[in-house]
């Protein structure tokens, strides 16, 4: 998915996420105000919400819409939703899409764009269910 180029300390702090705490959203989004208190602590911003399902969060207070989705859904395993990278333009998403095509992954929706943020995106099936 393209967004905004975001700032590095919000590169920084999400990279620090990742690394030091790659099962926080796992682990959390069975309990969405506990996670969203968690990520706010380390710095990130809360841009946009479903109550009570869902938390968009990004890594400064401006920027692209979101740079983690946080989502609880009653009956439905925790897990990975989705990951956003930042490219110059929609040729990168169709690129990447196209070579994640030719390596076998197959497309769960997309390409397309995002009618909120505007961001262009592409899923693909994958082994922590995604969508």
């Amino acid at each position: 998915m393209a967004r905004s180029r975001g700032s590095q300390v919000g590169r920084e702090r999400l990279a620090y996420a990742g690394q030091r705490h790659a099962q926080g959203p796992r682990r959390t989004c069975e309990r969405l105000g506990e996670a969203v208190s968690f990520y706010e602590k380390l710095g990130f911003v809360l841009s946009d919400s479903y109550p009570g399902r869902g938390a968009f969060l990004r890594c400064a207070a401006t920027g692209g819409h979101h740079d983690l989705f946080l989502l609880q859904v009653p009956g439905k395993a925790t897990g990975l939703n989705h990951v956003a990278f930042t490219v110059r333009d929609i040729h990168e998403v169709f690129g990447g899409g196209l070579a994640m095509g030719r390596a076998g992954w197959k497309t769960q929706l997309g390409p397309g764009r995002h009618p909120i943020s505007s961001a262009y995106f592409w899923y693909f099936d994958n082994p922590c269910g995604g969508l």
